[in-house]
């Protein structure tokens, strides 16, 4: 589902206690993964797969233009 919206995993890792993870990833449209993310069977897949989708934050971005959001 992912690559249909122009998305790719690159790395997935998580912290020592695996209480945190961590994903790079590389996306055609900032605004369309960001409304992937949003979408309500994303959400609801990632939540039966025990996702806090609350607790889910952007914590850095990296743009070749470096103008988003």
């Amino acid at each position: 589902m992912m690559e249909e919206a122009g998305m790719s995993m690159i790395w997935a890792g998580t912290n020592a206690d695996e209480t945190r993870i961590f994903a790079l990833m590389e996306v055609e449209e900032p605004q369309a993964a960001m409304a992937f993310g949003k979408r309500e069977d994303i959400a609801k897949i990632r939540t039966e797969g025990g996702v806090d989708v609350e607790s889910s934050k952007i914590i850095s971005i990296i743009s070749e233009t470096h103008n988003w959001p």
